[in-house]
């Protein structure tokens, strides 16, 4: 069965989800380590009456700050960013008054504050609050450091306890940056308007991320599995292609192109099959058209062979209602009865391992040419029993499909299809057997089921 792009959607954002929780964590955690040690430094100090407002660098600072507001002909020049200045010193003046009627001192997270917001004025995060968005960009920079500098030098000087606490949270931050961007938003985003509820439905990620190759590419950094995209990229391109043709199907790999080279092992198993269909589709227009020569003279068989390749393309079509056109000429021929089951080895020698094939033989193949008389039981039943045997066997897929030629092509006289005829087997429904693994897709492609792929036939 298919699987529908809200289920695809779904564990792609589930995914994401995790992961910037993780992150977001894994920060907080992080910085509740360094802040208190931090804090047992600043807690010591001010217990000591030793405050940040007393050190040389803040003396500076606030001097630097006043110079600039002294600056009348620069400042008249622009009132919002004179308004900003003066917001900075009143931030870092401790309002209160003591006995003697001078500032009380200046606790290190009033600093801290002060520092946040320049943070965010200078565009590091965030967005600057009201009183600090006339700041150039420049100026807010330039205080910011010189106040990163001073709390710093204040708790424990380079590689103490602030420095390590700003310096660990800044690149953790860097990690949820792609959560932050437009990309990372279509999943991560909440509604504004319903509490709890994302943004975006899930059924629509699908379709923004198979996209480009950098929407792809996102994902990838999102998910922190390759292997995860390239799955959800095969169940998308498997739904997409559900009950297209052949041509239908090139057209959209064409048109997919450019995010599909990013899709690893899920790009090659999707132009596989569209060469499959492509060939079956084939198969099936010419077994047509030997049925409907076959019914104009049921004595065909008799004054000629039955080629090998219009056998396997009788098989190929898997269109039973084609088989039952040909069966009375078939079975006037001994030649033609055994050119059929030849080809039904072929057909299945070629992709003996997957569970399709072997559905298709069990349920419409057998049953079909035992009940008309083409095979016997006995040449049913050694095919059906290799096909077990092979399907259980724990080695590599080419070494599967090696060993199926061996086995069920032994014996079968003079085969003579050809590799372009053999290429149309398993087209529909190809997909459904196909997955890439976490490991290098060198020798294996194929193996667990992912469900749908479905072709223009059942």
């Amino acid at each position: 069965m298919t699987r529908q792009p809200a289920d695809i959607g779904g564990e792609l954002q589930e995914t994401i989800l995790k992961n910037n929780a993780t992150a977001i964590s894994a920060r907080d955690q992080q910085f509740k380590q360094n802040q208190k040690l931090r804090d047992s430094i600043v807690t010591s100090k001010e217990s000591a009456r030793k405050y940040i407002n007393q050190t040389p660098e803040y003396e500076a600072l606030v001097a630097e700050v006043n110079t600039k507001l002294d600056n009348s002909v620069k400042m008249n020049e622009s009132l919002g960013v004179q308004a900003s200045y003066r917001k900075i010193l009143d931030d870092l003046t401790n309002p209160e008054k003591d006995v003697f009627g001078q500032s009380k001192p200046l606790g290190f997270t009033a600093v801290d504050q002060v520092r946040r917001k320049l943070g965010a004025a200078a565009g590091f995060e965030g967005k600057p609050e009201t009183g600090y968005d006339a700041i150039p960009t420049g100026i807010a920079k330039d205080l910011y450091f010189k106040l990163r500098g001073m709390q710093v030098s204040y708790a424990g000087g380079k590689g103490g306890p602030q420095e390590k606490l700003l310096t660990d949270y800044r690149a953790q931050s860097e990690g949820l940056v792609p959560f932050l961007t437009k990309t990372g938003k279509k999943a991560t985003a909440l509604d504004q308007h319903i509490e709890g509820e994302f943004a975006a439905d899930p059924s629509t990620l699908p379709s923004f991320y198979f996209k480009t190759r950098k929407s792809i590419n996102d994902l990838k950094e999102l998910t922190g599995s390759i292997a995860q995209v390239n799955r959800a990229a095969l169940n998308y391109a498997d739904n997409e292609l559900s009950g297209k043709n052949a041509t239908q199907s090139r057209k959209w790999m064409t048109d997919n192109a450019e995010w599909l080279g990013e899709a690893g092992a899920a790009n090659r198993v999707v132009a596989r099959y569209v060469d499959r269909l492509e060939a079956s589709e084939v198969a099936t227009s010419r077994a047509a058209a030997f049925a409907k020569q076959a019914v104009d003279d049921n004595k065909l068989l008799t004054r000629q062979h039955l080629p090998a390749q219009r056998a396997v393309d009788l098989i190929n079509s898997r269109d039973t209602e084609l088989w039952a056109k040909v069966v009375p000429a078939i079975v006037q021929s001994p030649q033609a009865k055994t050119q059929m089951v030849n080809a039904v080895r072929q057909v299945v020698a070629d992709q003996a391992s997957s569970t399709n094939t072997i559905n298709l033989f069990a349920r419409n193949i057998r049953p079909f040419l035992e009940q008309s008389q083409i095979a016997t039981k006995q040449e049913m039943d050694f095919i059906s029993d290799r096909l077990s045997k092979i399907a259980e066997m724990n080695i590599p897929e080419p070494e599967k499909l090696g060993m199926a030629k061996r086995i069920l092509l032994q014996s079968t006289g003079t085969w003579a299809a050809t590799a372009a005829s053999r290429a149309g087997v398993g087209s529909y429904n190809y997909l459904s057997n196909q997955v890439p693994t976490e490991q290098p897709y060198l020798n294996r492609e194929e193996g667990q089921r992912v469900p749908g792929m479905q072709g223009t036939r059942g």
